[in-house]
């Protein structure tokens, strides 16, 4: 077992450090029957072990609100006769394959339909949200007694489960204006009906929660693995001892599988935690017939490790607990063909003399269609080139690219003038710096 780096203080701890990975979402609604019927769990982990993956994300609490162990807080399956969460530990345990139980923070549908008080109410007053017939129609307040529950079903399964860690989804801005919120932001001297100040005040409430998450994980196993998604990338230094970069379908608000490359290059310039790469196997969400191209899978997972960044492949957990054997077949001829190449991948670093100048909000948006395009025309020409912003360190690079439409604030044009001076290079295209 080798060590990562644990936070930004640089400090050594001996916690997993994820080579091959595999990522299982398991969403199901209440009404589903049969669920985890037909699993036969050593047959599953197997079919892993024979894939060389070492690191597995397996949801347990799902955006449904529903669990898939043997809770004593939350809402368990109700078609679920067994602990699911206890068998597959315990095989994963057995095979040595690093399990990460997988939480949907910013949603759990079934607890917040119990608990009204729990959830959001939007800046406009809506308690539904918008679109009604999907997970996104009740969304939870991280202020509510819903923090103390989450935190409370996470110690269940860290301190009872021989899990290697927690992945923590859907931390998301949601703008709660609940009266547990207003009342804070009233404390504070927040305006809560500025809806941009109150969606800095959900980012607030958004990086505290996953500040106490980590805390209460630090006193069970100082070793767990941890990654907060919905955290911005700049603050997961400190709060995940690993970074995972993730790029679905364009439909799920991920930026399409095209962002991998503006990640790759970003990610690297923020810390040196290992970056997991992750694509999925599917088309779209609630795929679970779909199998996309092995030449589609292998471009993008070679890719990643060509930027430092480690193989995952995401897909959805059947209900019934069905194998899908036409995926595993493709991710194991994959995964093999890689492993033939880790002399080249094993600890490169990538050597870079570019920079693309980005912006936060256009970076975090995933929209920005300039810096894309940059990205891409940079890569068909073969430069090695990061993608920055002020959180990265620019003195290194001889060039900096600064693409179309990035607005010069007093810390970008200080750090222009101080590359200028240096007698460094720009280019600079469209209206950025005008």
């Amino acid at each position: 077992m080798s060590q990562i780096k644990s936070n930004e203080t640089g400090e050594h701890k001996n916690i997993h450090q994820p080579r091959y990975c595999l990522f299982f979402d398991n969403h199901t609604m209440p009404a589903i029957p049969d669920v985890g019927k037909n699993f036969d769990v050593e047959a599953f982990t197997d079919r892993i072990k024979d894939c060389g993956v070492d690191y597995l994300i397996f949801s347990i609490r799902c955006n449904q609100g529903m669990a898939y162990y043997d809770t004593k807080m939350g809402i368990k399956h109700p078609s679920l006769e067994y602990d699911l969460l206890g068998r597959l530990a315990k095989s994963c345990q057995q095979k040595e394959i690093a399990l990460l139980a997988y939480f949907h923070a910013g949603l759990s549908s079934a607890e917040g339909l119990q608990h009204r008080d729990w959830t959001t109410l939007s800046f406009d007053g809506w308690e539904y949200r918008e679109p009604r017939f999907t997970p996104y129609v009740r969304t939870m307040c991280y202020n509510s007694p819903y923090r103390d529950h989450l935190i409370g079903m996470i110690e269940e399964v860290a301190g009872n489960y021989p899990v290697s860690g927690i992945f923590i989804d859907g931390l998301q801005d949601f703008g709660c204006i609940c009266p547990i919120c207003v009342k804070e932001m009233k404390e504070r001297g927040v305006d809560y009906s500025n809806r941009e100040e109150v969606g800095k005040f959900s980012h607030f409430s958004i990086h505290r929660l996953a500040e106490d998450i980590a805390g209460a994980l630090e006193v069970i196993n100082p070793d767990f693995l941890l990654y907060f998604k919905g955290v911005p990338f700049e603050q997961q230094p400190g709060l995940s001892n690993h970074m995972v970069s993730v790029h679905l379908p364009s439909t799920l608000g991920e930026g399409g599988y095209e962002i991998l490359p503006v990640y790759a290059s970003y990610l690297r310039t923020l810390s040196d935690l290992p970056v997991m790469n992750m694509t999925a196997r599917f088309y779209d969400w609630g795929d679970f017939g779909g199998l996309r191209p092995e030449a589609a899978l292998k471009s993008e997972l070679l890719y990643g490790l060509a930027n430092g960044m480690r193989p995952n492949v995401g897909g959805h957990f059947h209900p019934r607990g069905d194998l899908n054997n036409a995926v595993f077949d493709r991710i194991e001829k994959i995964y093999k063909e890689l492993q033939t190449m880790e002399p080249w991948f094993e600890d490169a670093k990538n050597i870079t003399e570019i920079a693309v100048v980005s912006t936060l909000p256009v970076l975090n948006e995933n929209n920005s269609g300039q810096l894309k395009a940059a990205v891409r025309m940079l890569g068909e020409l073969k430069q090695q080139f990061d993608v920055v912003t002020t959180f990265s360190d620019w003195s290194k690079y001889k060039v900096l690219v600064i693409p179309d439409d990035v607005t010069f604030d007093a810390e970008v044009t200080r750090r222009v003038k101080e590359h200028l001076a240096a007698g460094k290079a720009v280019i600079s295209s469209g209206s950025s710096g005008l």
